[in-house]
C-alpha cells in the first residue's frame, strides 16, 4: 500500500548523508580516522550514488533511527 511507503523526499537530508559515499562507480566507507575502504563496485556511477545513500540511511536507521519530514513538522506544530 502506498500509505505505508517511505520515499526519499520524506527523509531528512541528514539521514541520507553519512560515511558512505560514491567515487565514480565505487562505493566507499570513510572511517573518519584517515582510512577509506572500498565497499563495492557498481556498473554505473548513478547506481553507486544511490547505493551509498541507501547504506547511509540503513546505518542511521540502525544506530539512531531516522526522522521523517512529516513527523518533524507534526512535532513542531
Amino acid at each position: 500500500r502506498k500509505d505505508n511507503m517511505i520515499t526519499k523526499d520524506m527523509i531528512h537530508k541528514d539521514s541520507i548523508e553519512g560515511n558512505y559515499f560514491a567515487d565514480n562507480n565505487a562505493v566507499k566507507l570513510d572511517y573518519q580516522n584517515g582510512t577509506i575502504e572500498t565497499v563495492l563496485f557498481c556498473d554505473e556511477k548513478e547506481f553507486a550514488e544511490h547505493t551509498a545513500e541507501a547504506l547511509n540511511i540503513l546505518y542511521n536507521l540502525n544506530n539512531d533511527g531516522i526522522e521523517l519530514k512529516q513527523q518533524a513538522s507534526k512535532q513542531k506544530g
